[in-house]
């Protein structure tokens, strides 16, 4: 239940009571009319988790002051198992097939595997057989817990809280409501944790990132997300996959619900222990040294030529004691999957890409690689092309010239960059006065490795011509073709601009 309140107005707008019945038709008309568009201007100024969670209201509110909840894909935050141990050991537990449940977890497993295929009739009867099923993992819940993080504003009630550990928000049907239970929950933690930081209640607590386990129950499938508040912003993602809530003759559904319970009741107690906000990656070991580096995180990049950013890379300071300055800018990007160190290291070594200080890996979390940042008078070649046509048209044989030799110290060493695109390519423009002298680098070394090996991802940009196929290897002569393809029309496009001017 959510209630919408405002100053001087009491749930009715005007009074209709009107004798003239032509009057009474036409004013009700409005006023209907006025009620929509009050109630969704409400919604969108300060949304309840059911109003916000609405398809018309929250792409609208992720514009202005987007929960970092991957929705769209660039409201994007660090990865949840960076910033907290707890969440990422559930990731690693609940994943690991070794993993045993505990007798807790199997009674609360059985139970609702037992009732979720049932038909409820309310979400009521629901969730109260959720909370009875739940007892032997969660036995703490507060029912029906109230928030209201500014008065007179708006008012959100969430299904159940288990002080500071658990959020939990329950659907009746997929078909018996218009809110995404997934956006429901990230509300219900944004407004949990406006309301903690308000009252000034649980300082420790939210100092340490107020860390919290977000159950979605949607009939018979149950989501557990993760929610941390960085200090600015809230961070909510999803922590494994949805978990099926049925019976089935191989019980591989239930002994999965039951690892999950057990493994969800285990962390509980890591948030109970808080006592500040803890990083996984505070620190780094440098590449070729035994020196071990502070690193601070500061703020993600939102922004490259194409316009936003929607993969995990983040602004942040190296901290170390054997160089001067100190303390120097750096780029971390965090990679889940193949990246092509060796290949960044070599043209590194050429002067070819940013610095690769270090390489953090841990069980469970994307690895972290921390390298040069390079200073504002770096563009991209896509962006010299675009906005200052005149400097890339005079300098273009200098650049080429630097880009066939990229390529040529790649195929000497049997490797290949596999997105060899203008906008992967920065350039020095204070090294555009002479063209023997054109400083650039190379940037995003994800598709990069040795050729025949490195694969294209599985989803490619349908607009660009690409070698190869989608998922496929990368061959030794790729990179070339690839540039050729957006080099020539790069040189047209150009030609055509300074024609215009």
């Amino acid at each position: 239940m959510q209630v919408l309140t405002l100053p001087n107005l009491s749930g009715k707008f005007v009074d209709k009571r009107y004798n003239s019945t032509g009057v009474a038709t036409l004013t009700n008309t409005l006023l209907d009319a006025y009620s929509v568009v009050w109630s969704k201007l409400g919604a969108a100024k300060a949304p309840s988790p059911s109003d916000f969670a609405m398809k018309e209201v929250w792409p609208e509110h992720q514009k202005r002051s987007p929960i970092l909840c991957l929705r769209p894909s660039t409201a994007i935050g660090l990865p949840l198992c960076v910033l907290w141990d707890g969440f990422r050991t559930f990731i690693v537990n609940t994943s690991d097939p070794n993993t045993i449940p505990s007798p807790a977890g199997r009674q609360a497993g059985a139970s609702l595997c037992e009732t979720m295929g049932d038909s409820f009739e309310s979400e009521d009867e629901r969730s109260s057989v959720i909370g009875a099923s739940l007892e032997p993992v969660v036995p703490n819940w507060r029912s029906q817990y109230r928030v209201e993080p500014y008065a007179g504003i708006v008012l959100g009630q969430i299904d159940r809280v288990l002080p500071l550990c658990i959020v939990r928000e329950d659907n009746w049907e997929s078909t018996t409501t218009q809110s995404d239970i997934y956006m429901k929950t990230s509300r219900s933690y944004e407004i949990l944790v406006q309301e903690l930081r308000s009252k000034g209640t649980c300082p420790g607590y939210l100092a340490a990132g107020a860390p919290a386990f977000l159950m979605c129950f949607l009939g018979p499938i149950l989501l557990v997300c993760g929610g941390f508040f960085d200090g600015e912003r809230t961070i909510v993602e999803p922590l494994i996959d949805p978990v099926i809530m049925l019976r089935g003759h191989t019980m591989t559904k239930q002994r999965r619900l039951a690892v999950v319970l057990s493994v969800l009741h285990d962390r509980l107690s890591d948030i109970t222990k808080l006592t500040n906000t803890p990083r996984l990656y505070q620190e780094c070991k440098l590449i070729g040294s035994e020196e071990v580096a502070q690193l601070q995180f500061q703020t993600p990049l939102t922004k490259d030529a194409f316009g936003a950013v929607n993969r995990p890379i983040f602004l942040a300071t190296l901290h170390r004691s054997s160089t001067f300055p100190s303390i120097e800018d750096v780029v971390v990007k965090m990679v889940a999957e193949s990246y092509g160190a060796d290949v960044h290291q070599l043209l590194a070594k050429e002067g070819l890409a940013p610095k690769l200080y270090a390489v953090s890996s841990k069980t469970g979390i994307p690895n972290a690689y921390v390298m040069e940042r390079l200073p504002q008078q770096w563009v991209t070649l896509y962006s010299l092309a675009e906005d200052s046509p005149s400097d890339f048209e005079q300098y273009s044989q200098g650049i080429l010239n630097k880009l066939k030799h990229v390529i040529t110290v790649l195929k000497q060493q049997g490797y290949v960059h596999g997105d060899f695109r203008s906008n992967n390519i920065m350039i020095n423009t204070n090294t555009l006065g002479d063209e023997s002298k054109v400083d650039i680098k190379i940037v995003d070394f994800d598709w990069s490795g040795k050729a025949q090996v490195a694969h294209y991802p599985g989803s490619r940009n349908p607009n660009i011509t690409w070698p190869g196929i989608p998922g496929g290897p990368v061959e030794q002569g790729d990179d070339e073709v690839l540039f050729r393809s957006w080099w020539q029309e790069t040189v047209k496009d150009v030609r055509k601009k300074l024609m215009v001017y």
